[in-house]
């Protein structure tokens, strides 16, 4: 038997126990965490990223950049995550 301490609940049992909720309780969550992550993001006004933000503009508004619907990519992103939750 184990004496080192086991955790009270792992990341997986939190996810499963979130991913149980009614849709408007994980929304609700998800903004919370959303939050949370914005108070410790830095400020994403360095000149560098507004260039790299100016020149991503200018090459849409030129043609030359690639675009991908929005529903393309969700629908990618949707199909990803639940295969990594199968293997």
């Amino acid at each position: 038997m184990s004496t080192e301490p086991q955790p009270l609940v792992n990341f997986q049992q939190i996810a499963d126990s979130v991913l149980s909720l009614p849709v408007e309780r994980r929304y609700e969550l998800a903004q919370k965490l959303w939050e949370s992550l914005e108070e410790d993001m830095p400020a994403v006004e360095s000149p560098e990223f507004l260039a790299l933000l100016r020149q991503r503009v200018q090459a849409i508004e030129d043609g030359t950049a690639t675009v991908v619907d929005q529903d393309d990519v969700m629908r990618e992103l949707r199909t990803k995550l639940a295969e990594q939750r199968c293997t």
